[in-house]
């Protein structure tokens, strides 16, 4: 029983051992580095008994972002500090990709913006605007009928 335990626990570290690096390896290819995330252990709060409180399995990860603004995480999911490790590096990667996306977004919204933005109309198309119009008022003209009223003198 032991046997089988302790065999569990090694293949329990080793799947959040390659998640972990599974993790880092998208951090990097978004261009964050482990010198960049700033890693501290501290004492976890709230349910799960004695063990919790005493124990610094909490993560608390602070990522210098290109932008010289401070990402803050802090984790504490599970009693498990490898796994707290790994998911903190998630949540830190979705809040990356998210503001990314965001950027993105506003820049490409500004340039439809752009786009779309009315253009004023020189002089040149004005005249020939108006041009235009005088003739075809003109030509609509010559489709109206000429009516003429005989005025009231004869009665």
């Amino acid at each position: 029983m032991k046997n089988k335990r302790t065999q569990l626990t090694k293949n329990i570290h080793n799947l959040s051992k390659n998640s972990f690096v599974a993790i880092n390896k998208r951090l990097e290819d978004i261009g964050i580095y482990p010198k960049d995330i700033e890693e501290t252990f501290i004492k976890g709060t709230g349910k799960g008994g004695q063990k919790v409180n005493k124990t610094n399995n909490c993560v608390m990860i602070k990522c210098n972002d290109m932008n010289e603004d401070k990402i803050i995480i802090k984790c504490h999911k599970y009693r498990c500090l490898q796994k707290n490790r790994t998911y903190a590096r998630e949540l830190l990667y979705k809040k990356i990709t998210s503001i990314k996306e965001k950027v993105e977004e506003d820049i490409s919204n500004r340039i439809e913006k752009e786009k779309r933005r009315i253009l004023k109309i020189t002089d040149r198309e004005k005249k020939e605007s108006i041009n235009y119009k005088k003739r075809r008022s003109i030509i609509k003209s010559d489709r109206q009928k000429i009516i003429r009223f005989e005025s009231d003198d004869v009665a």
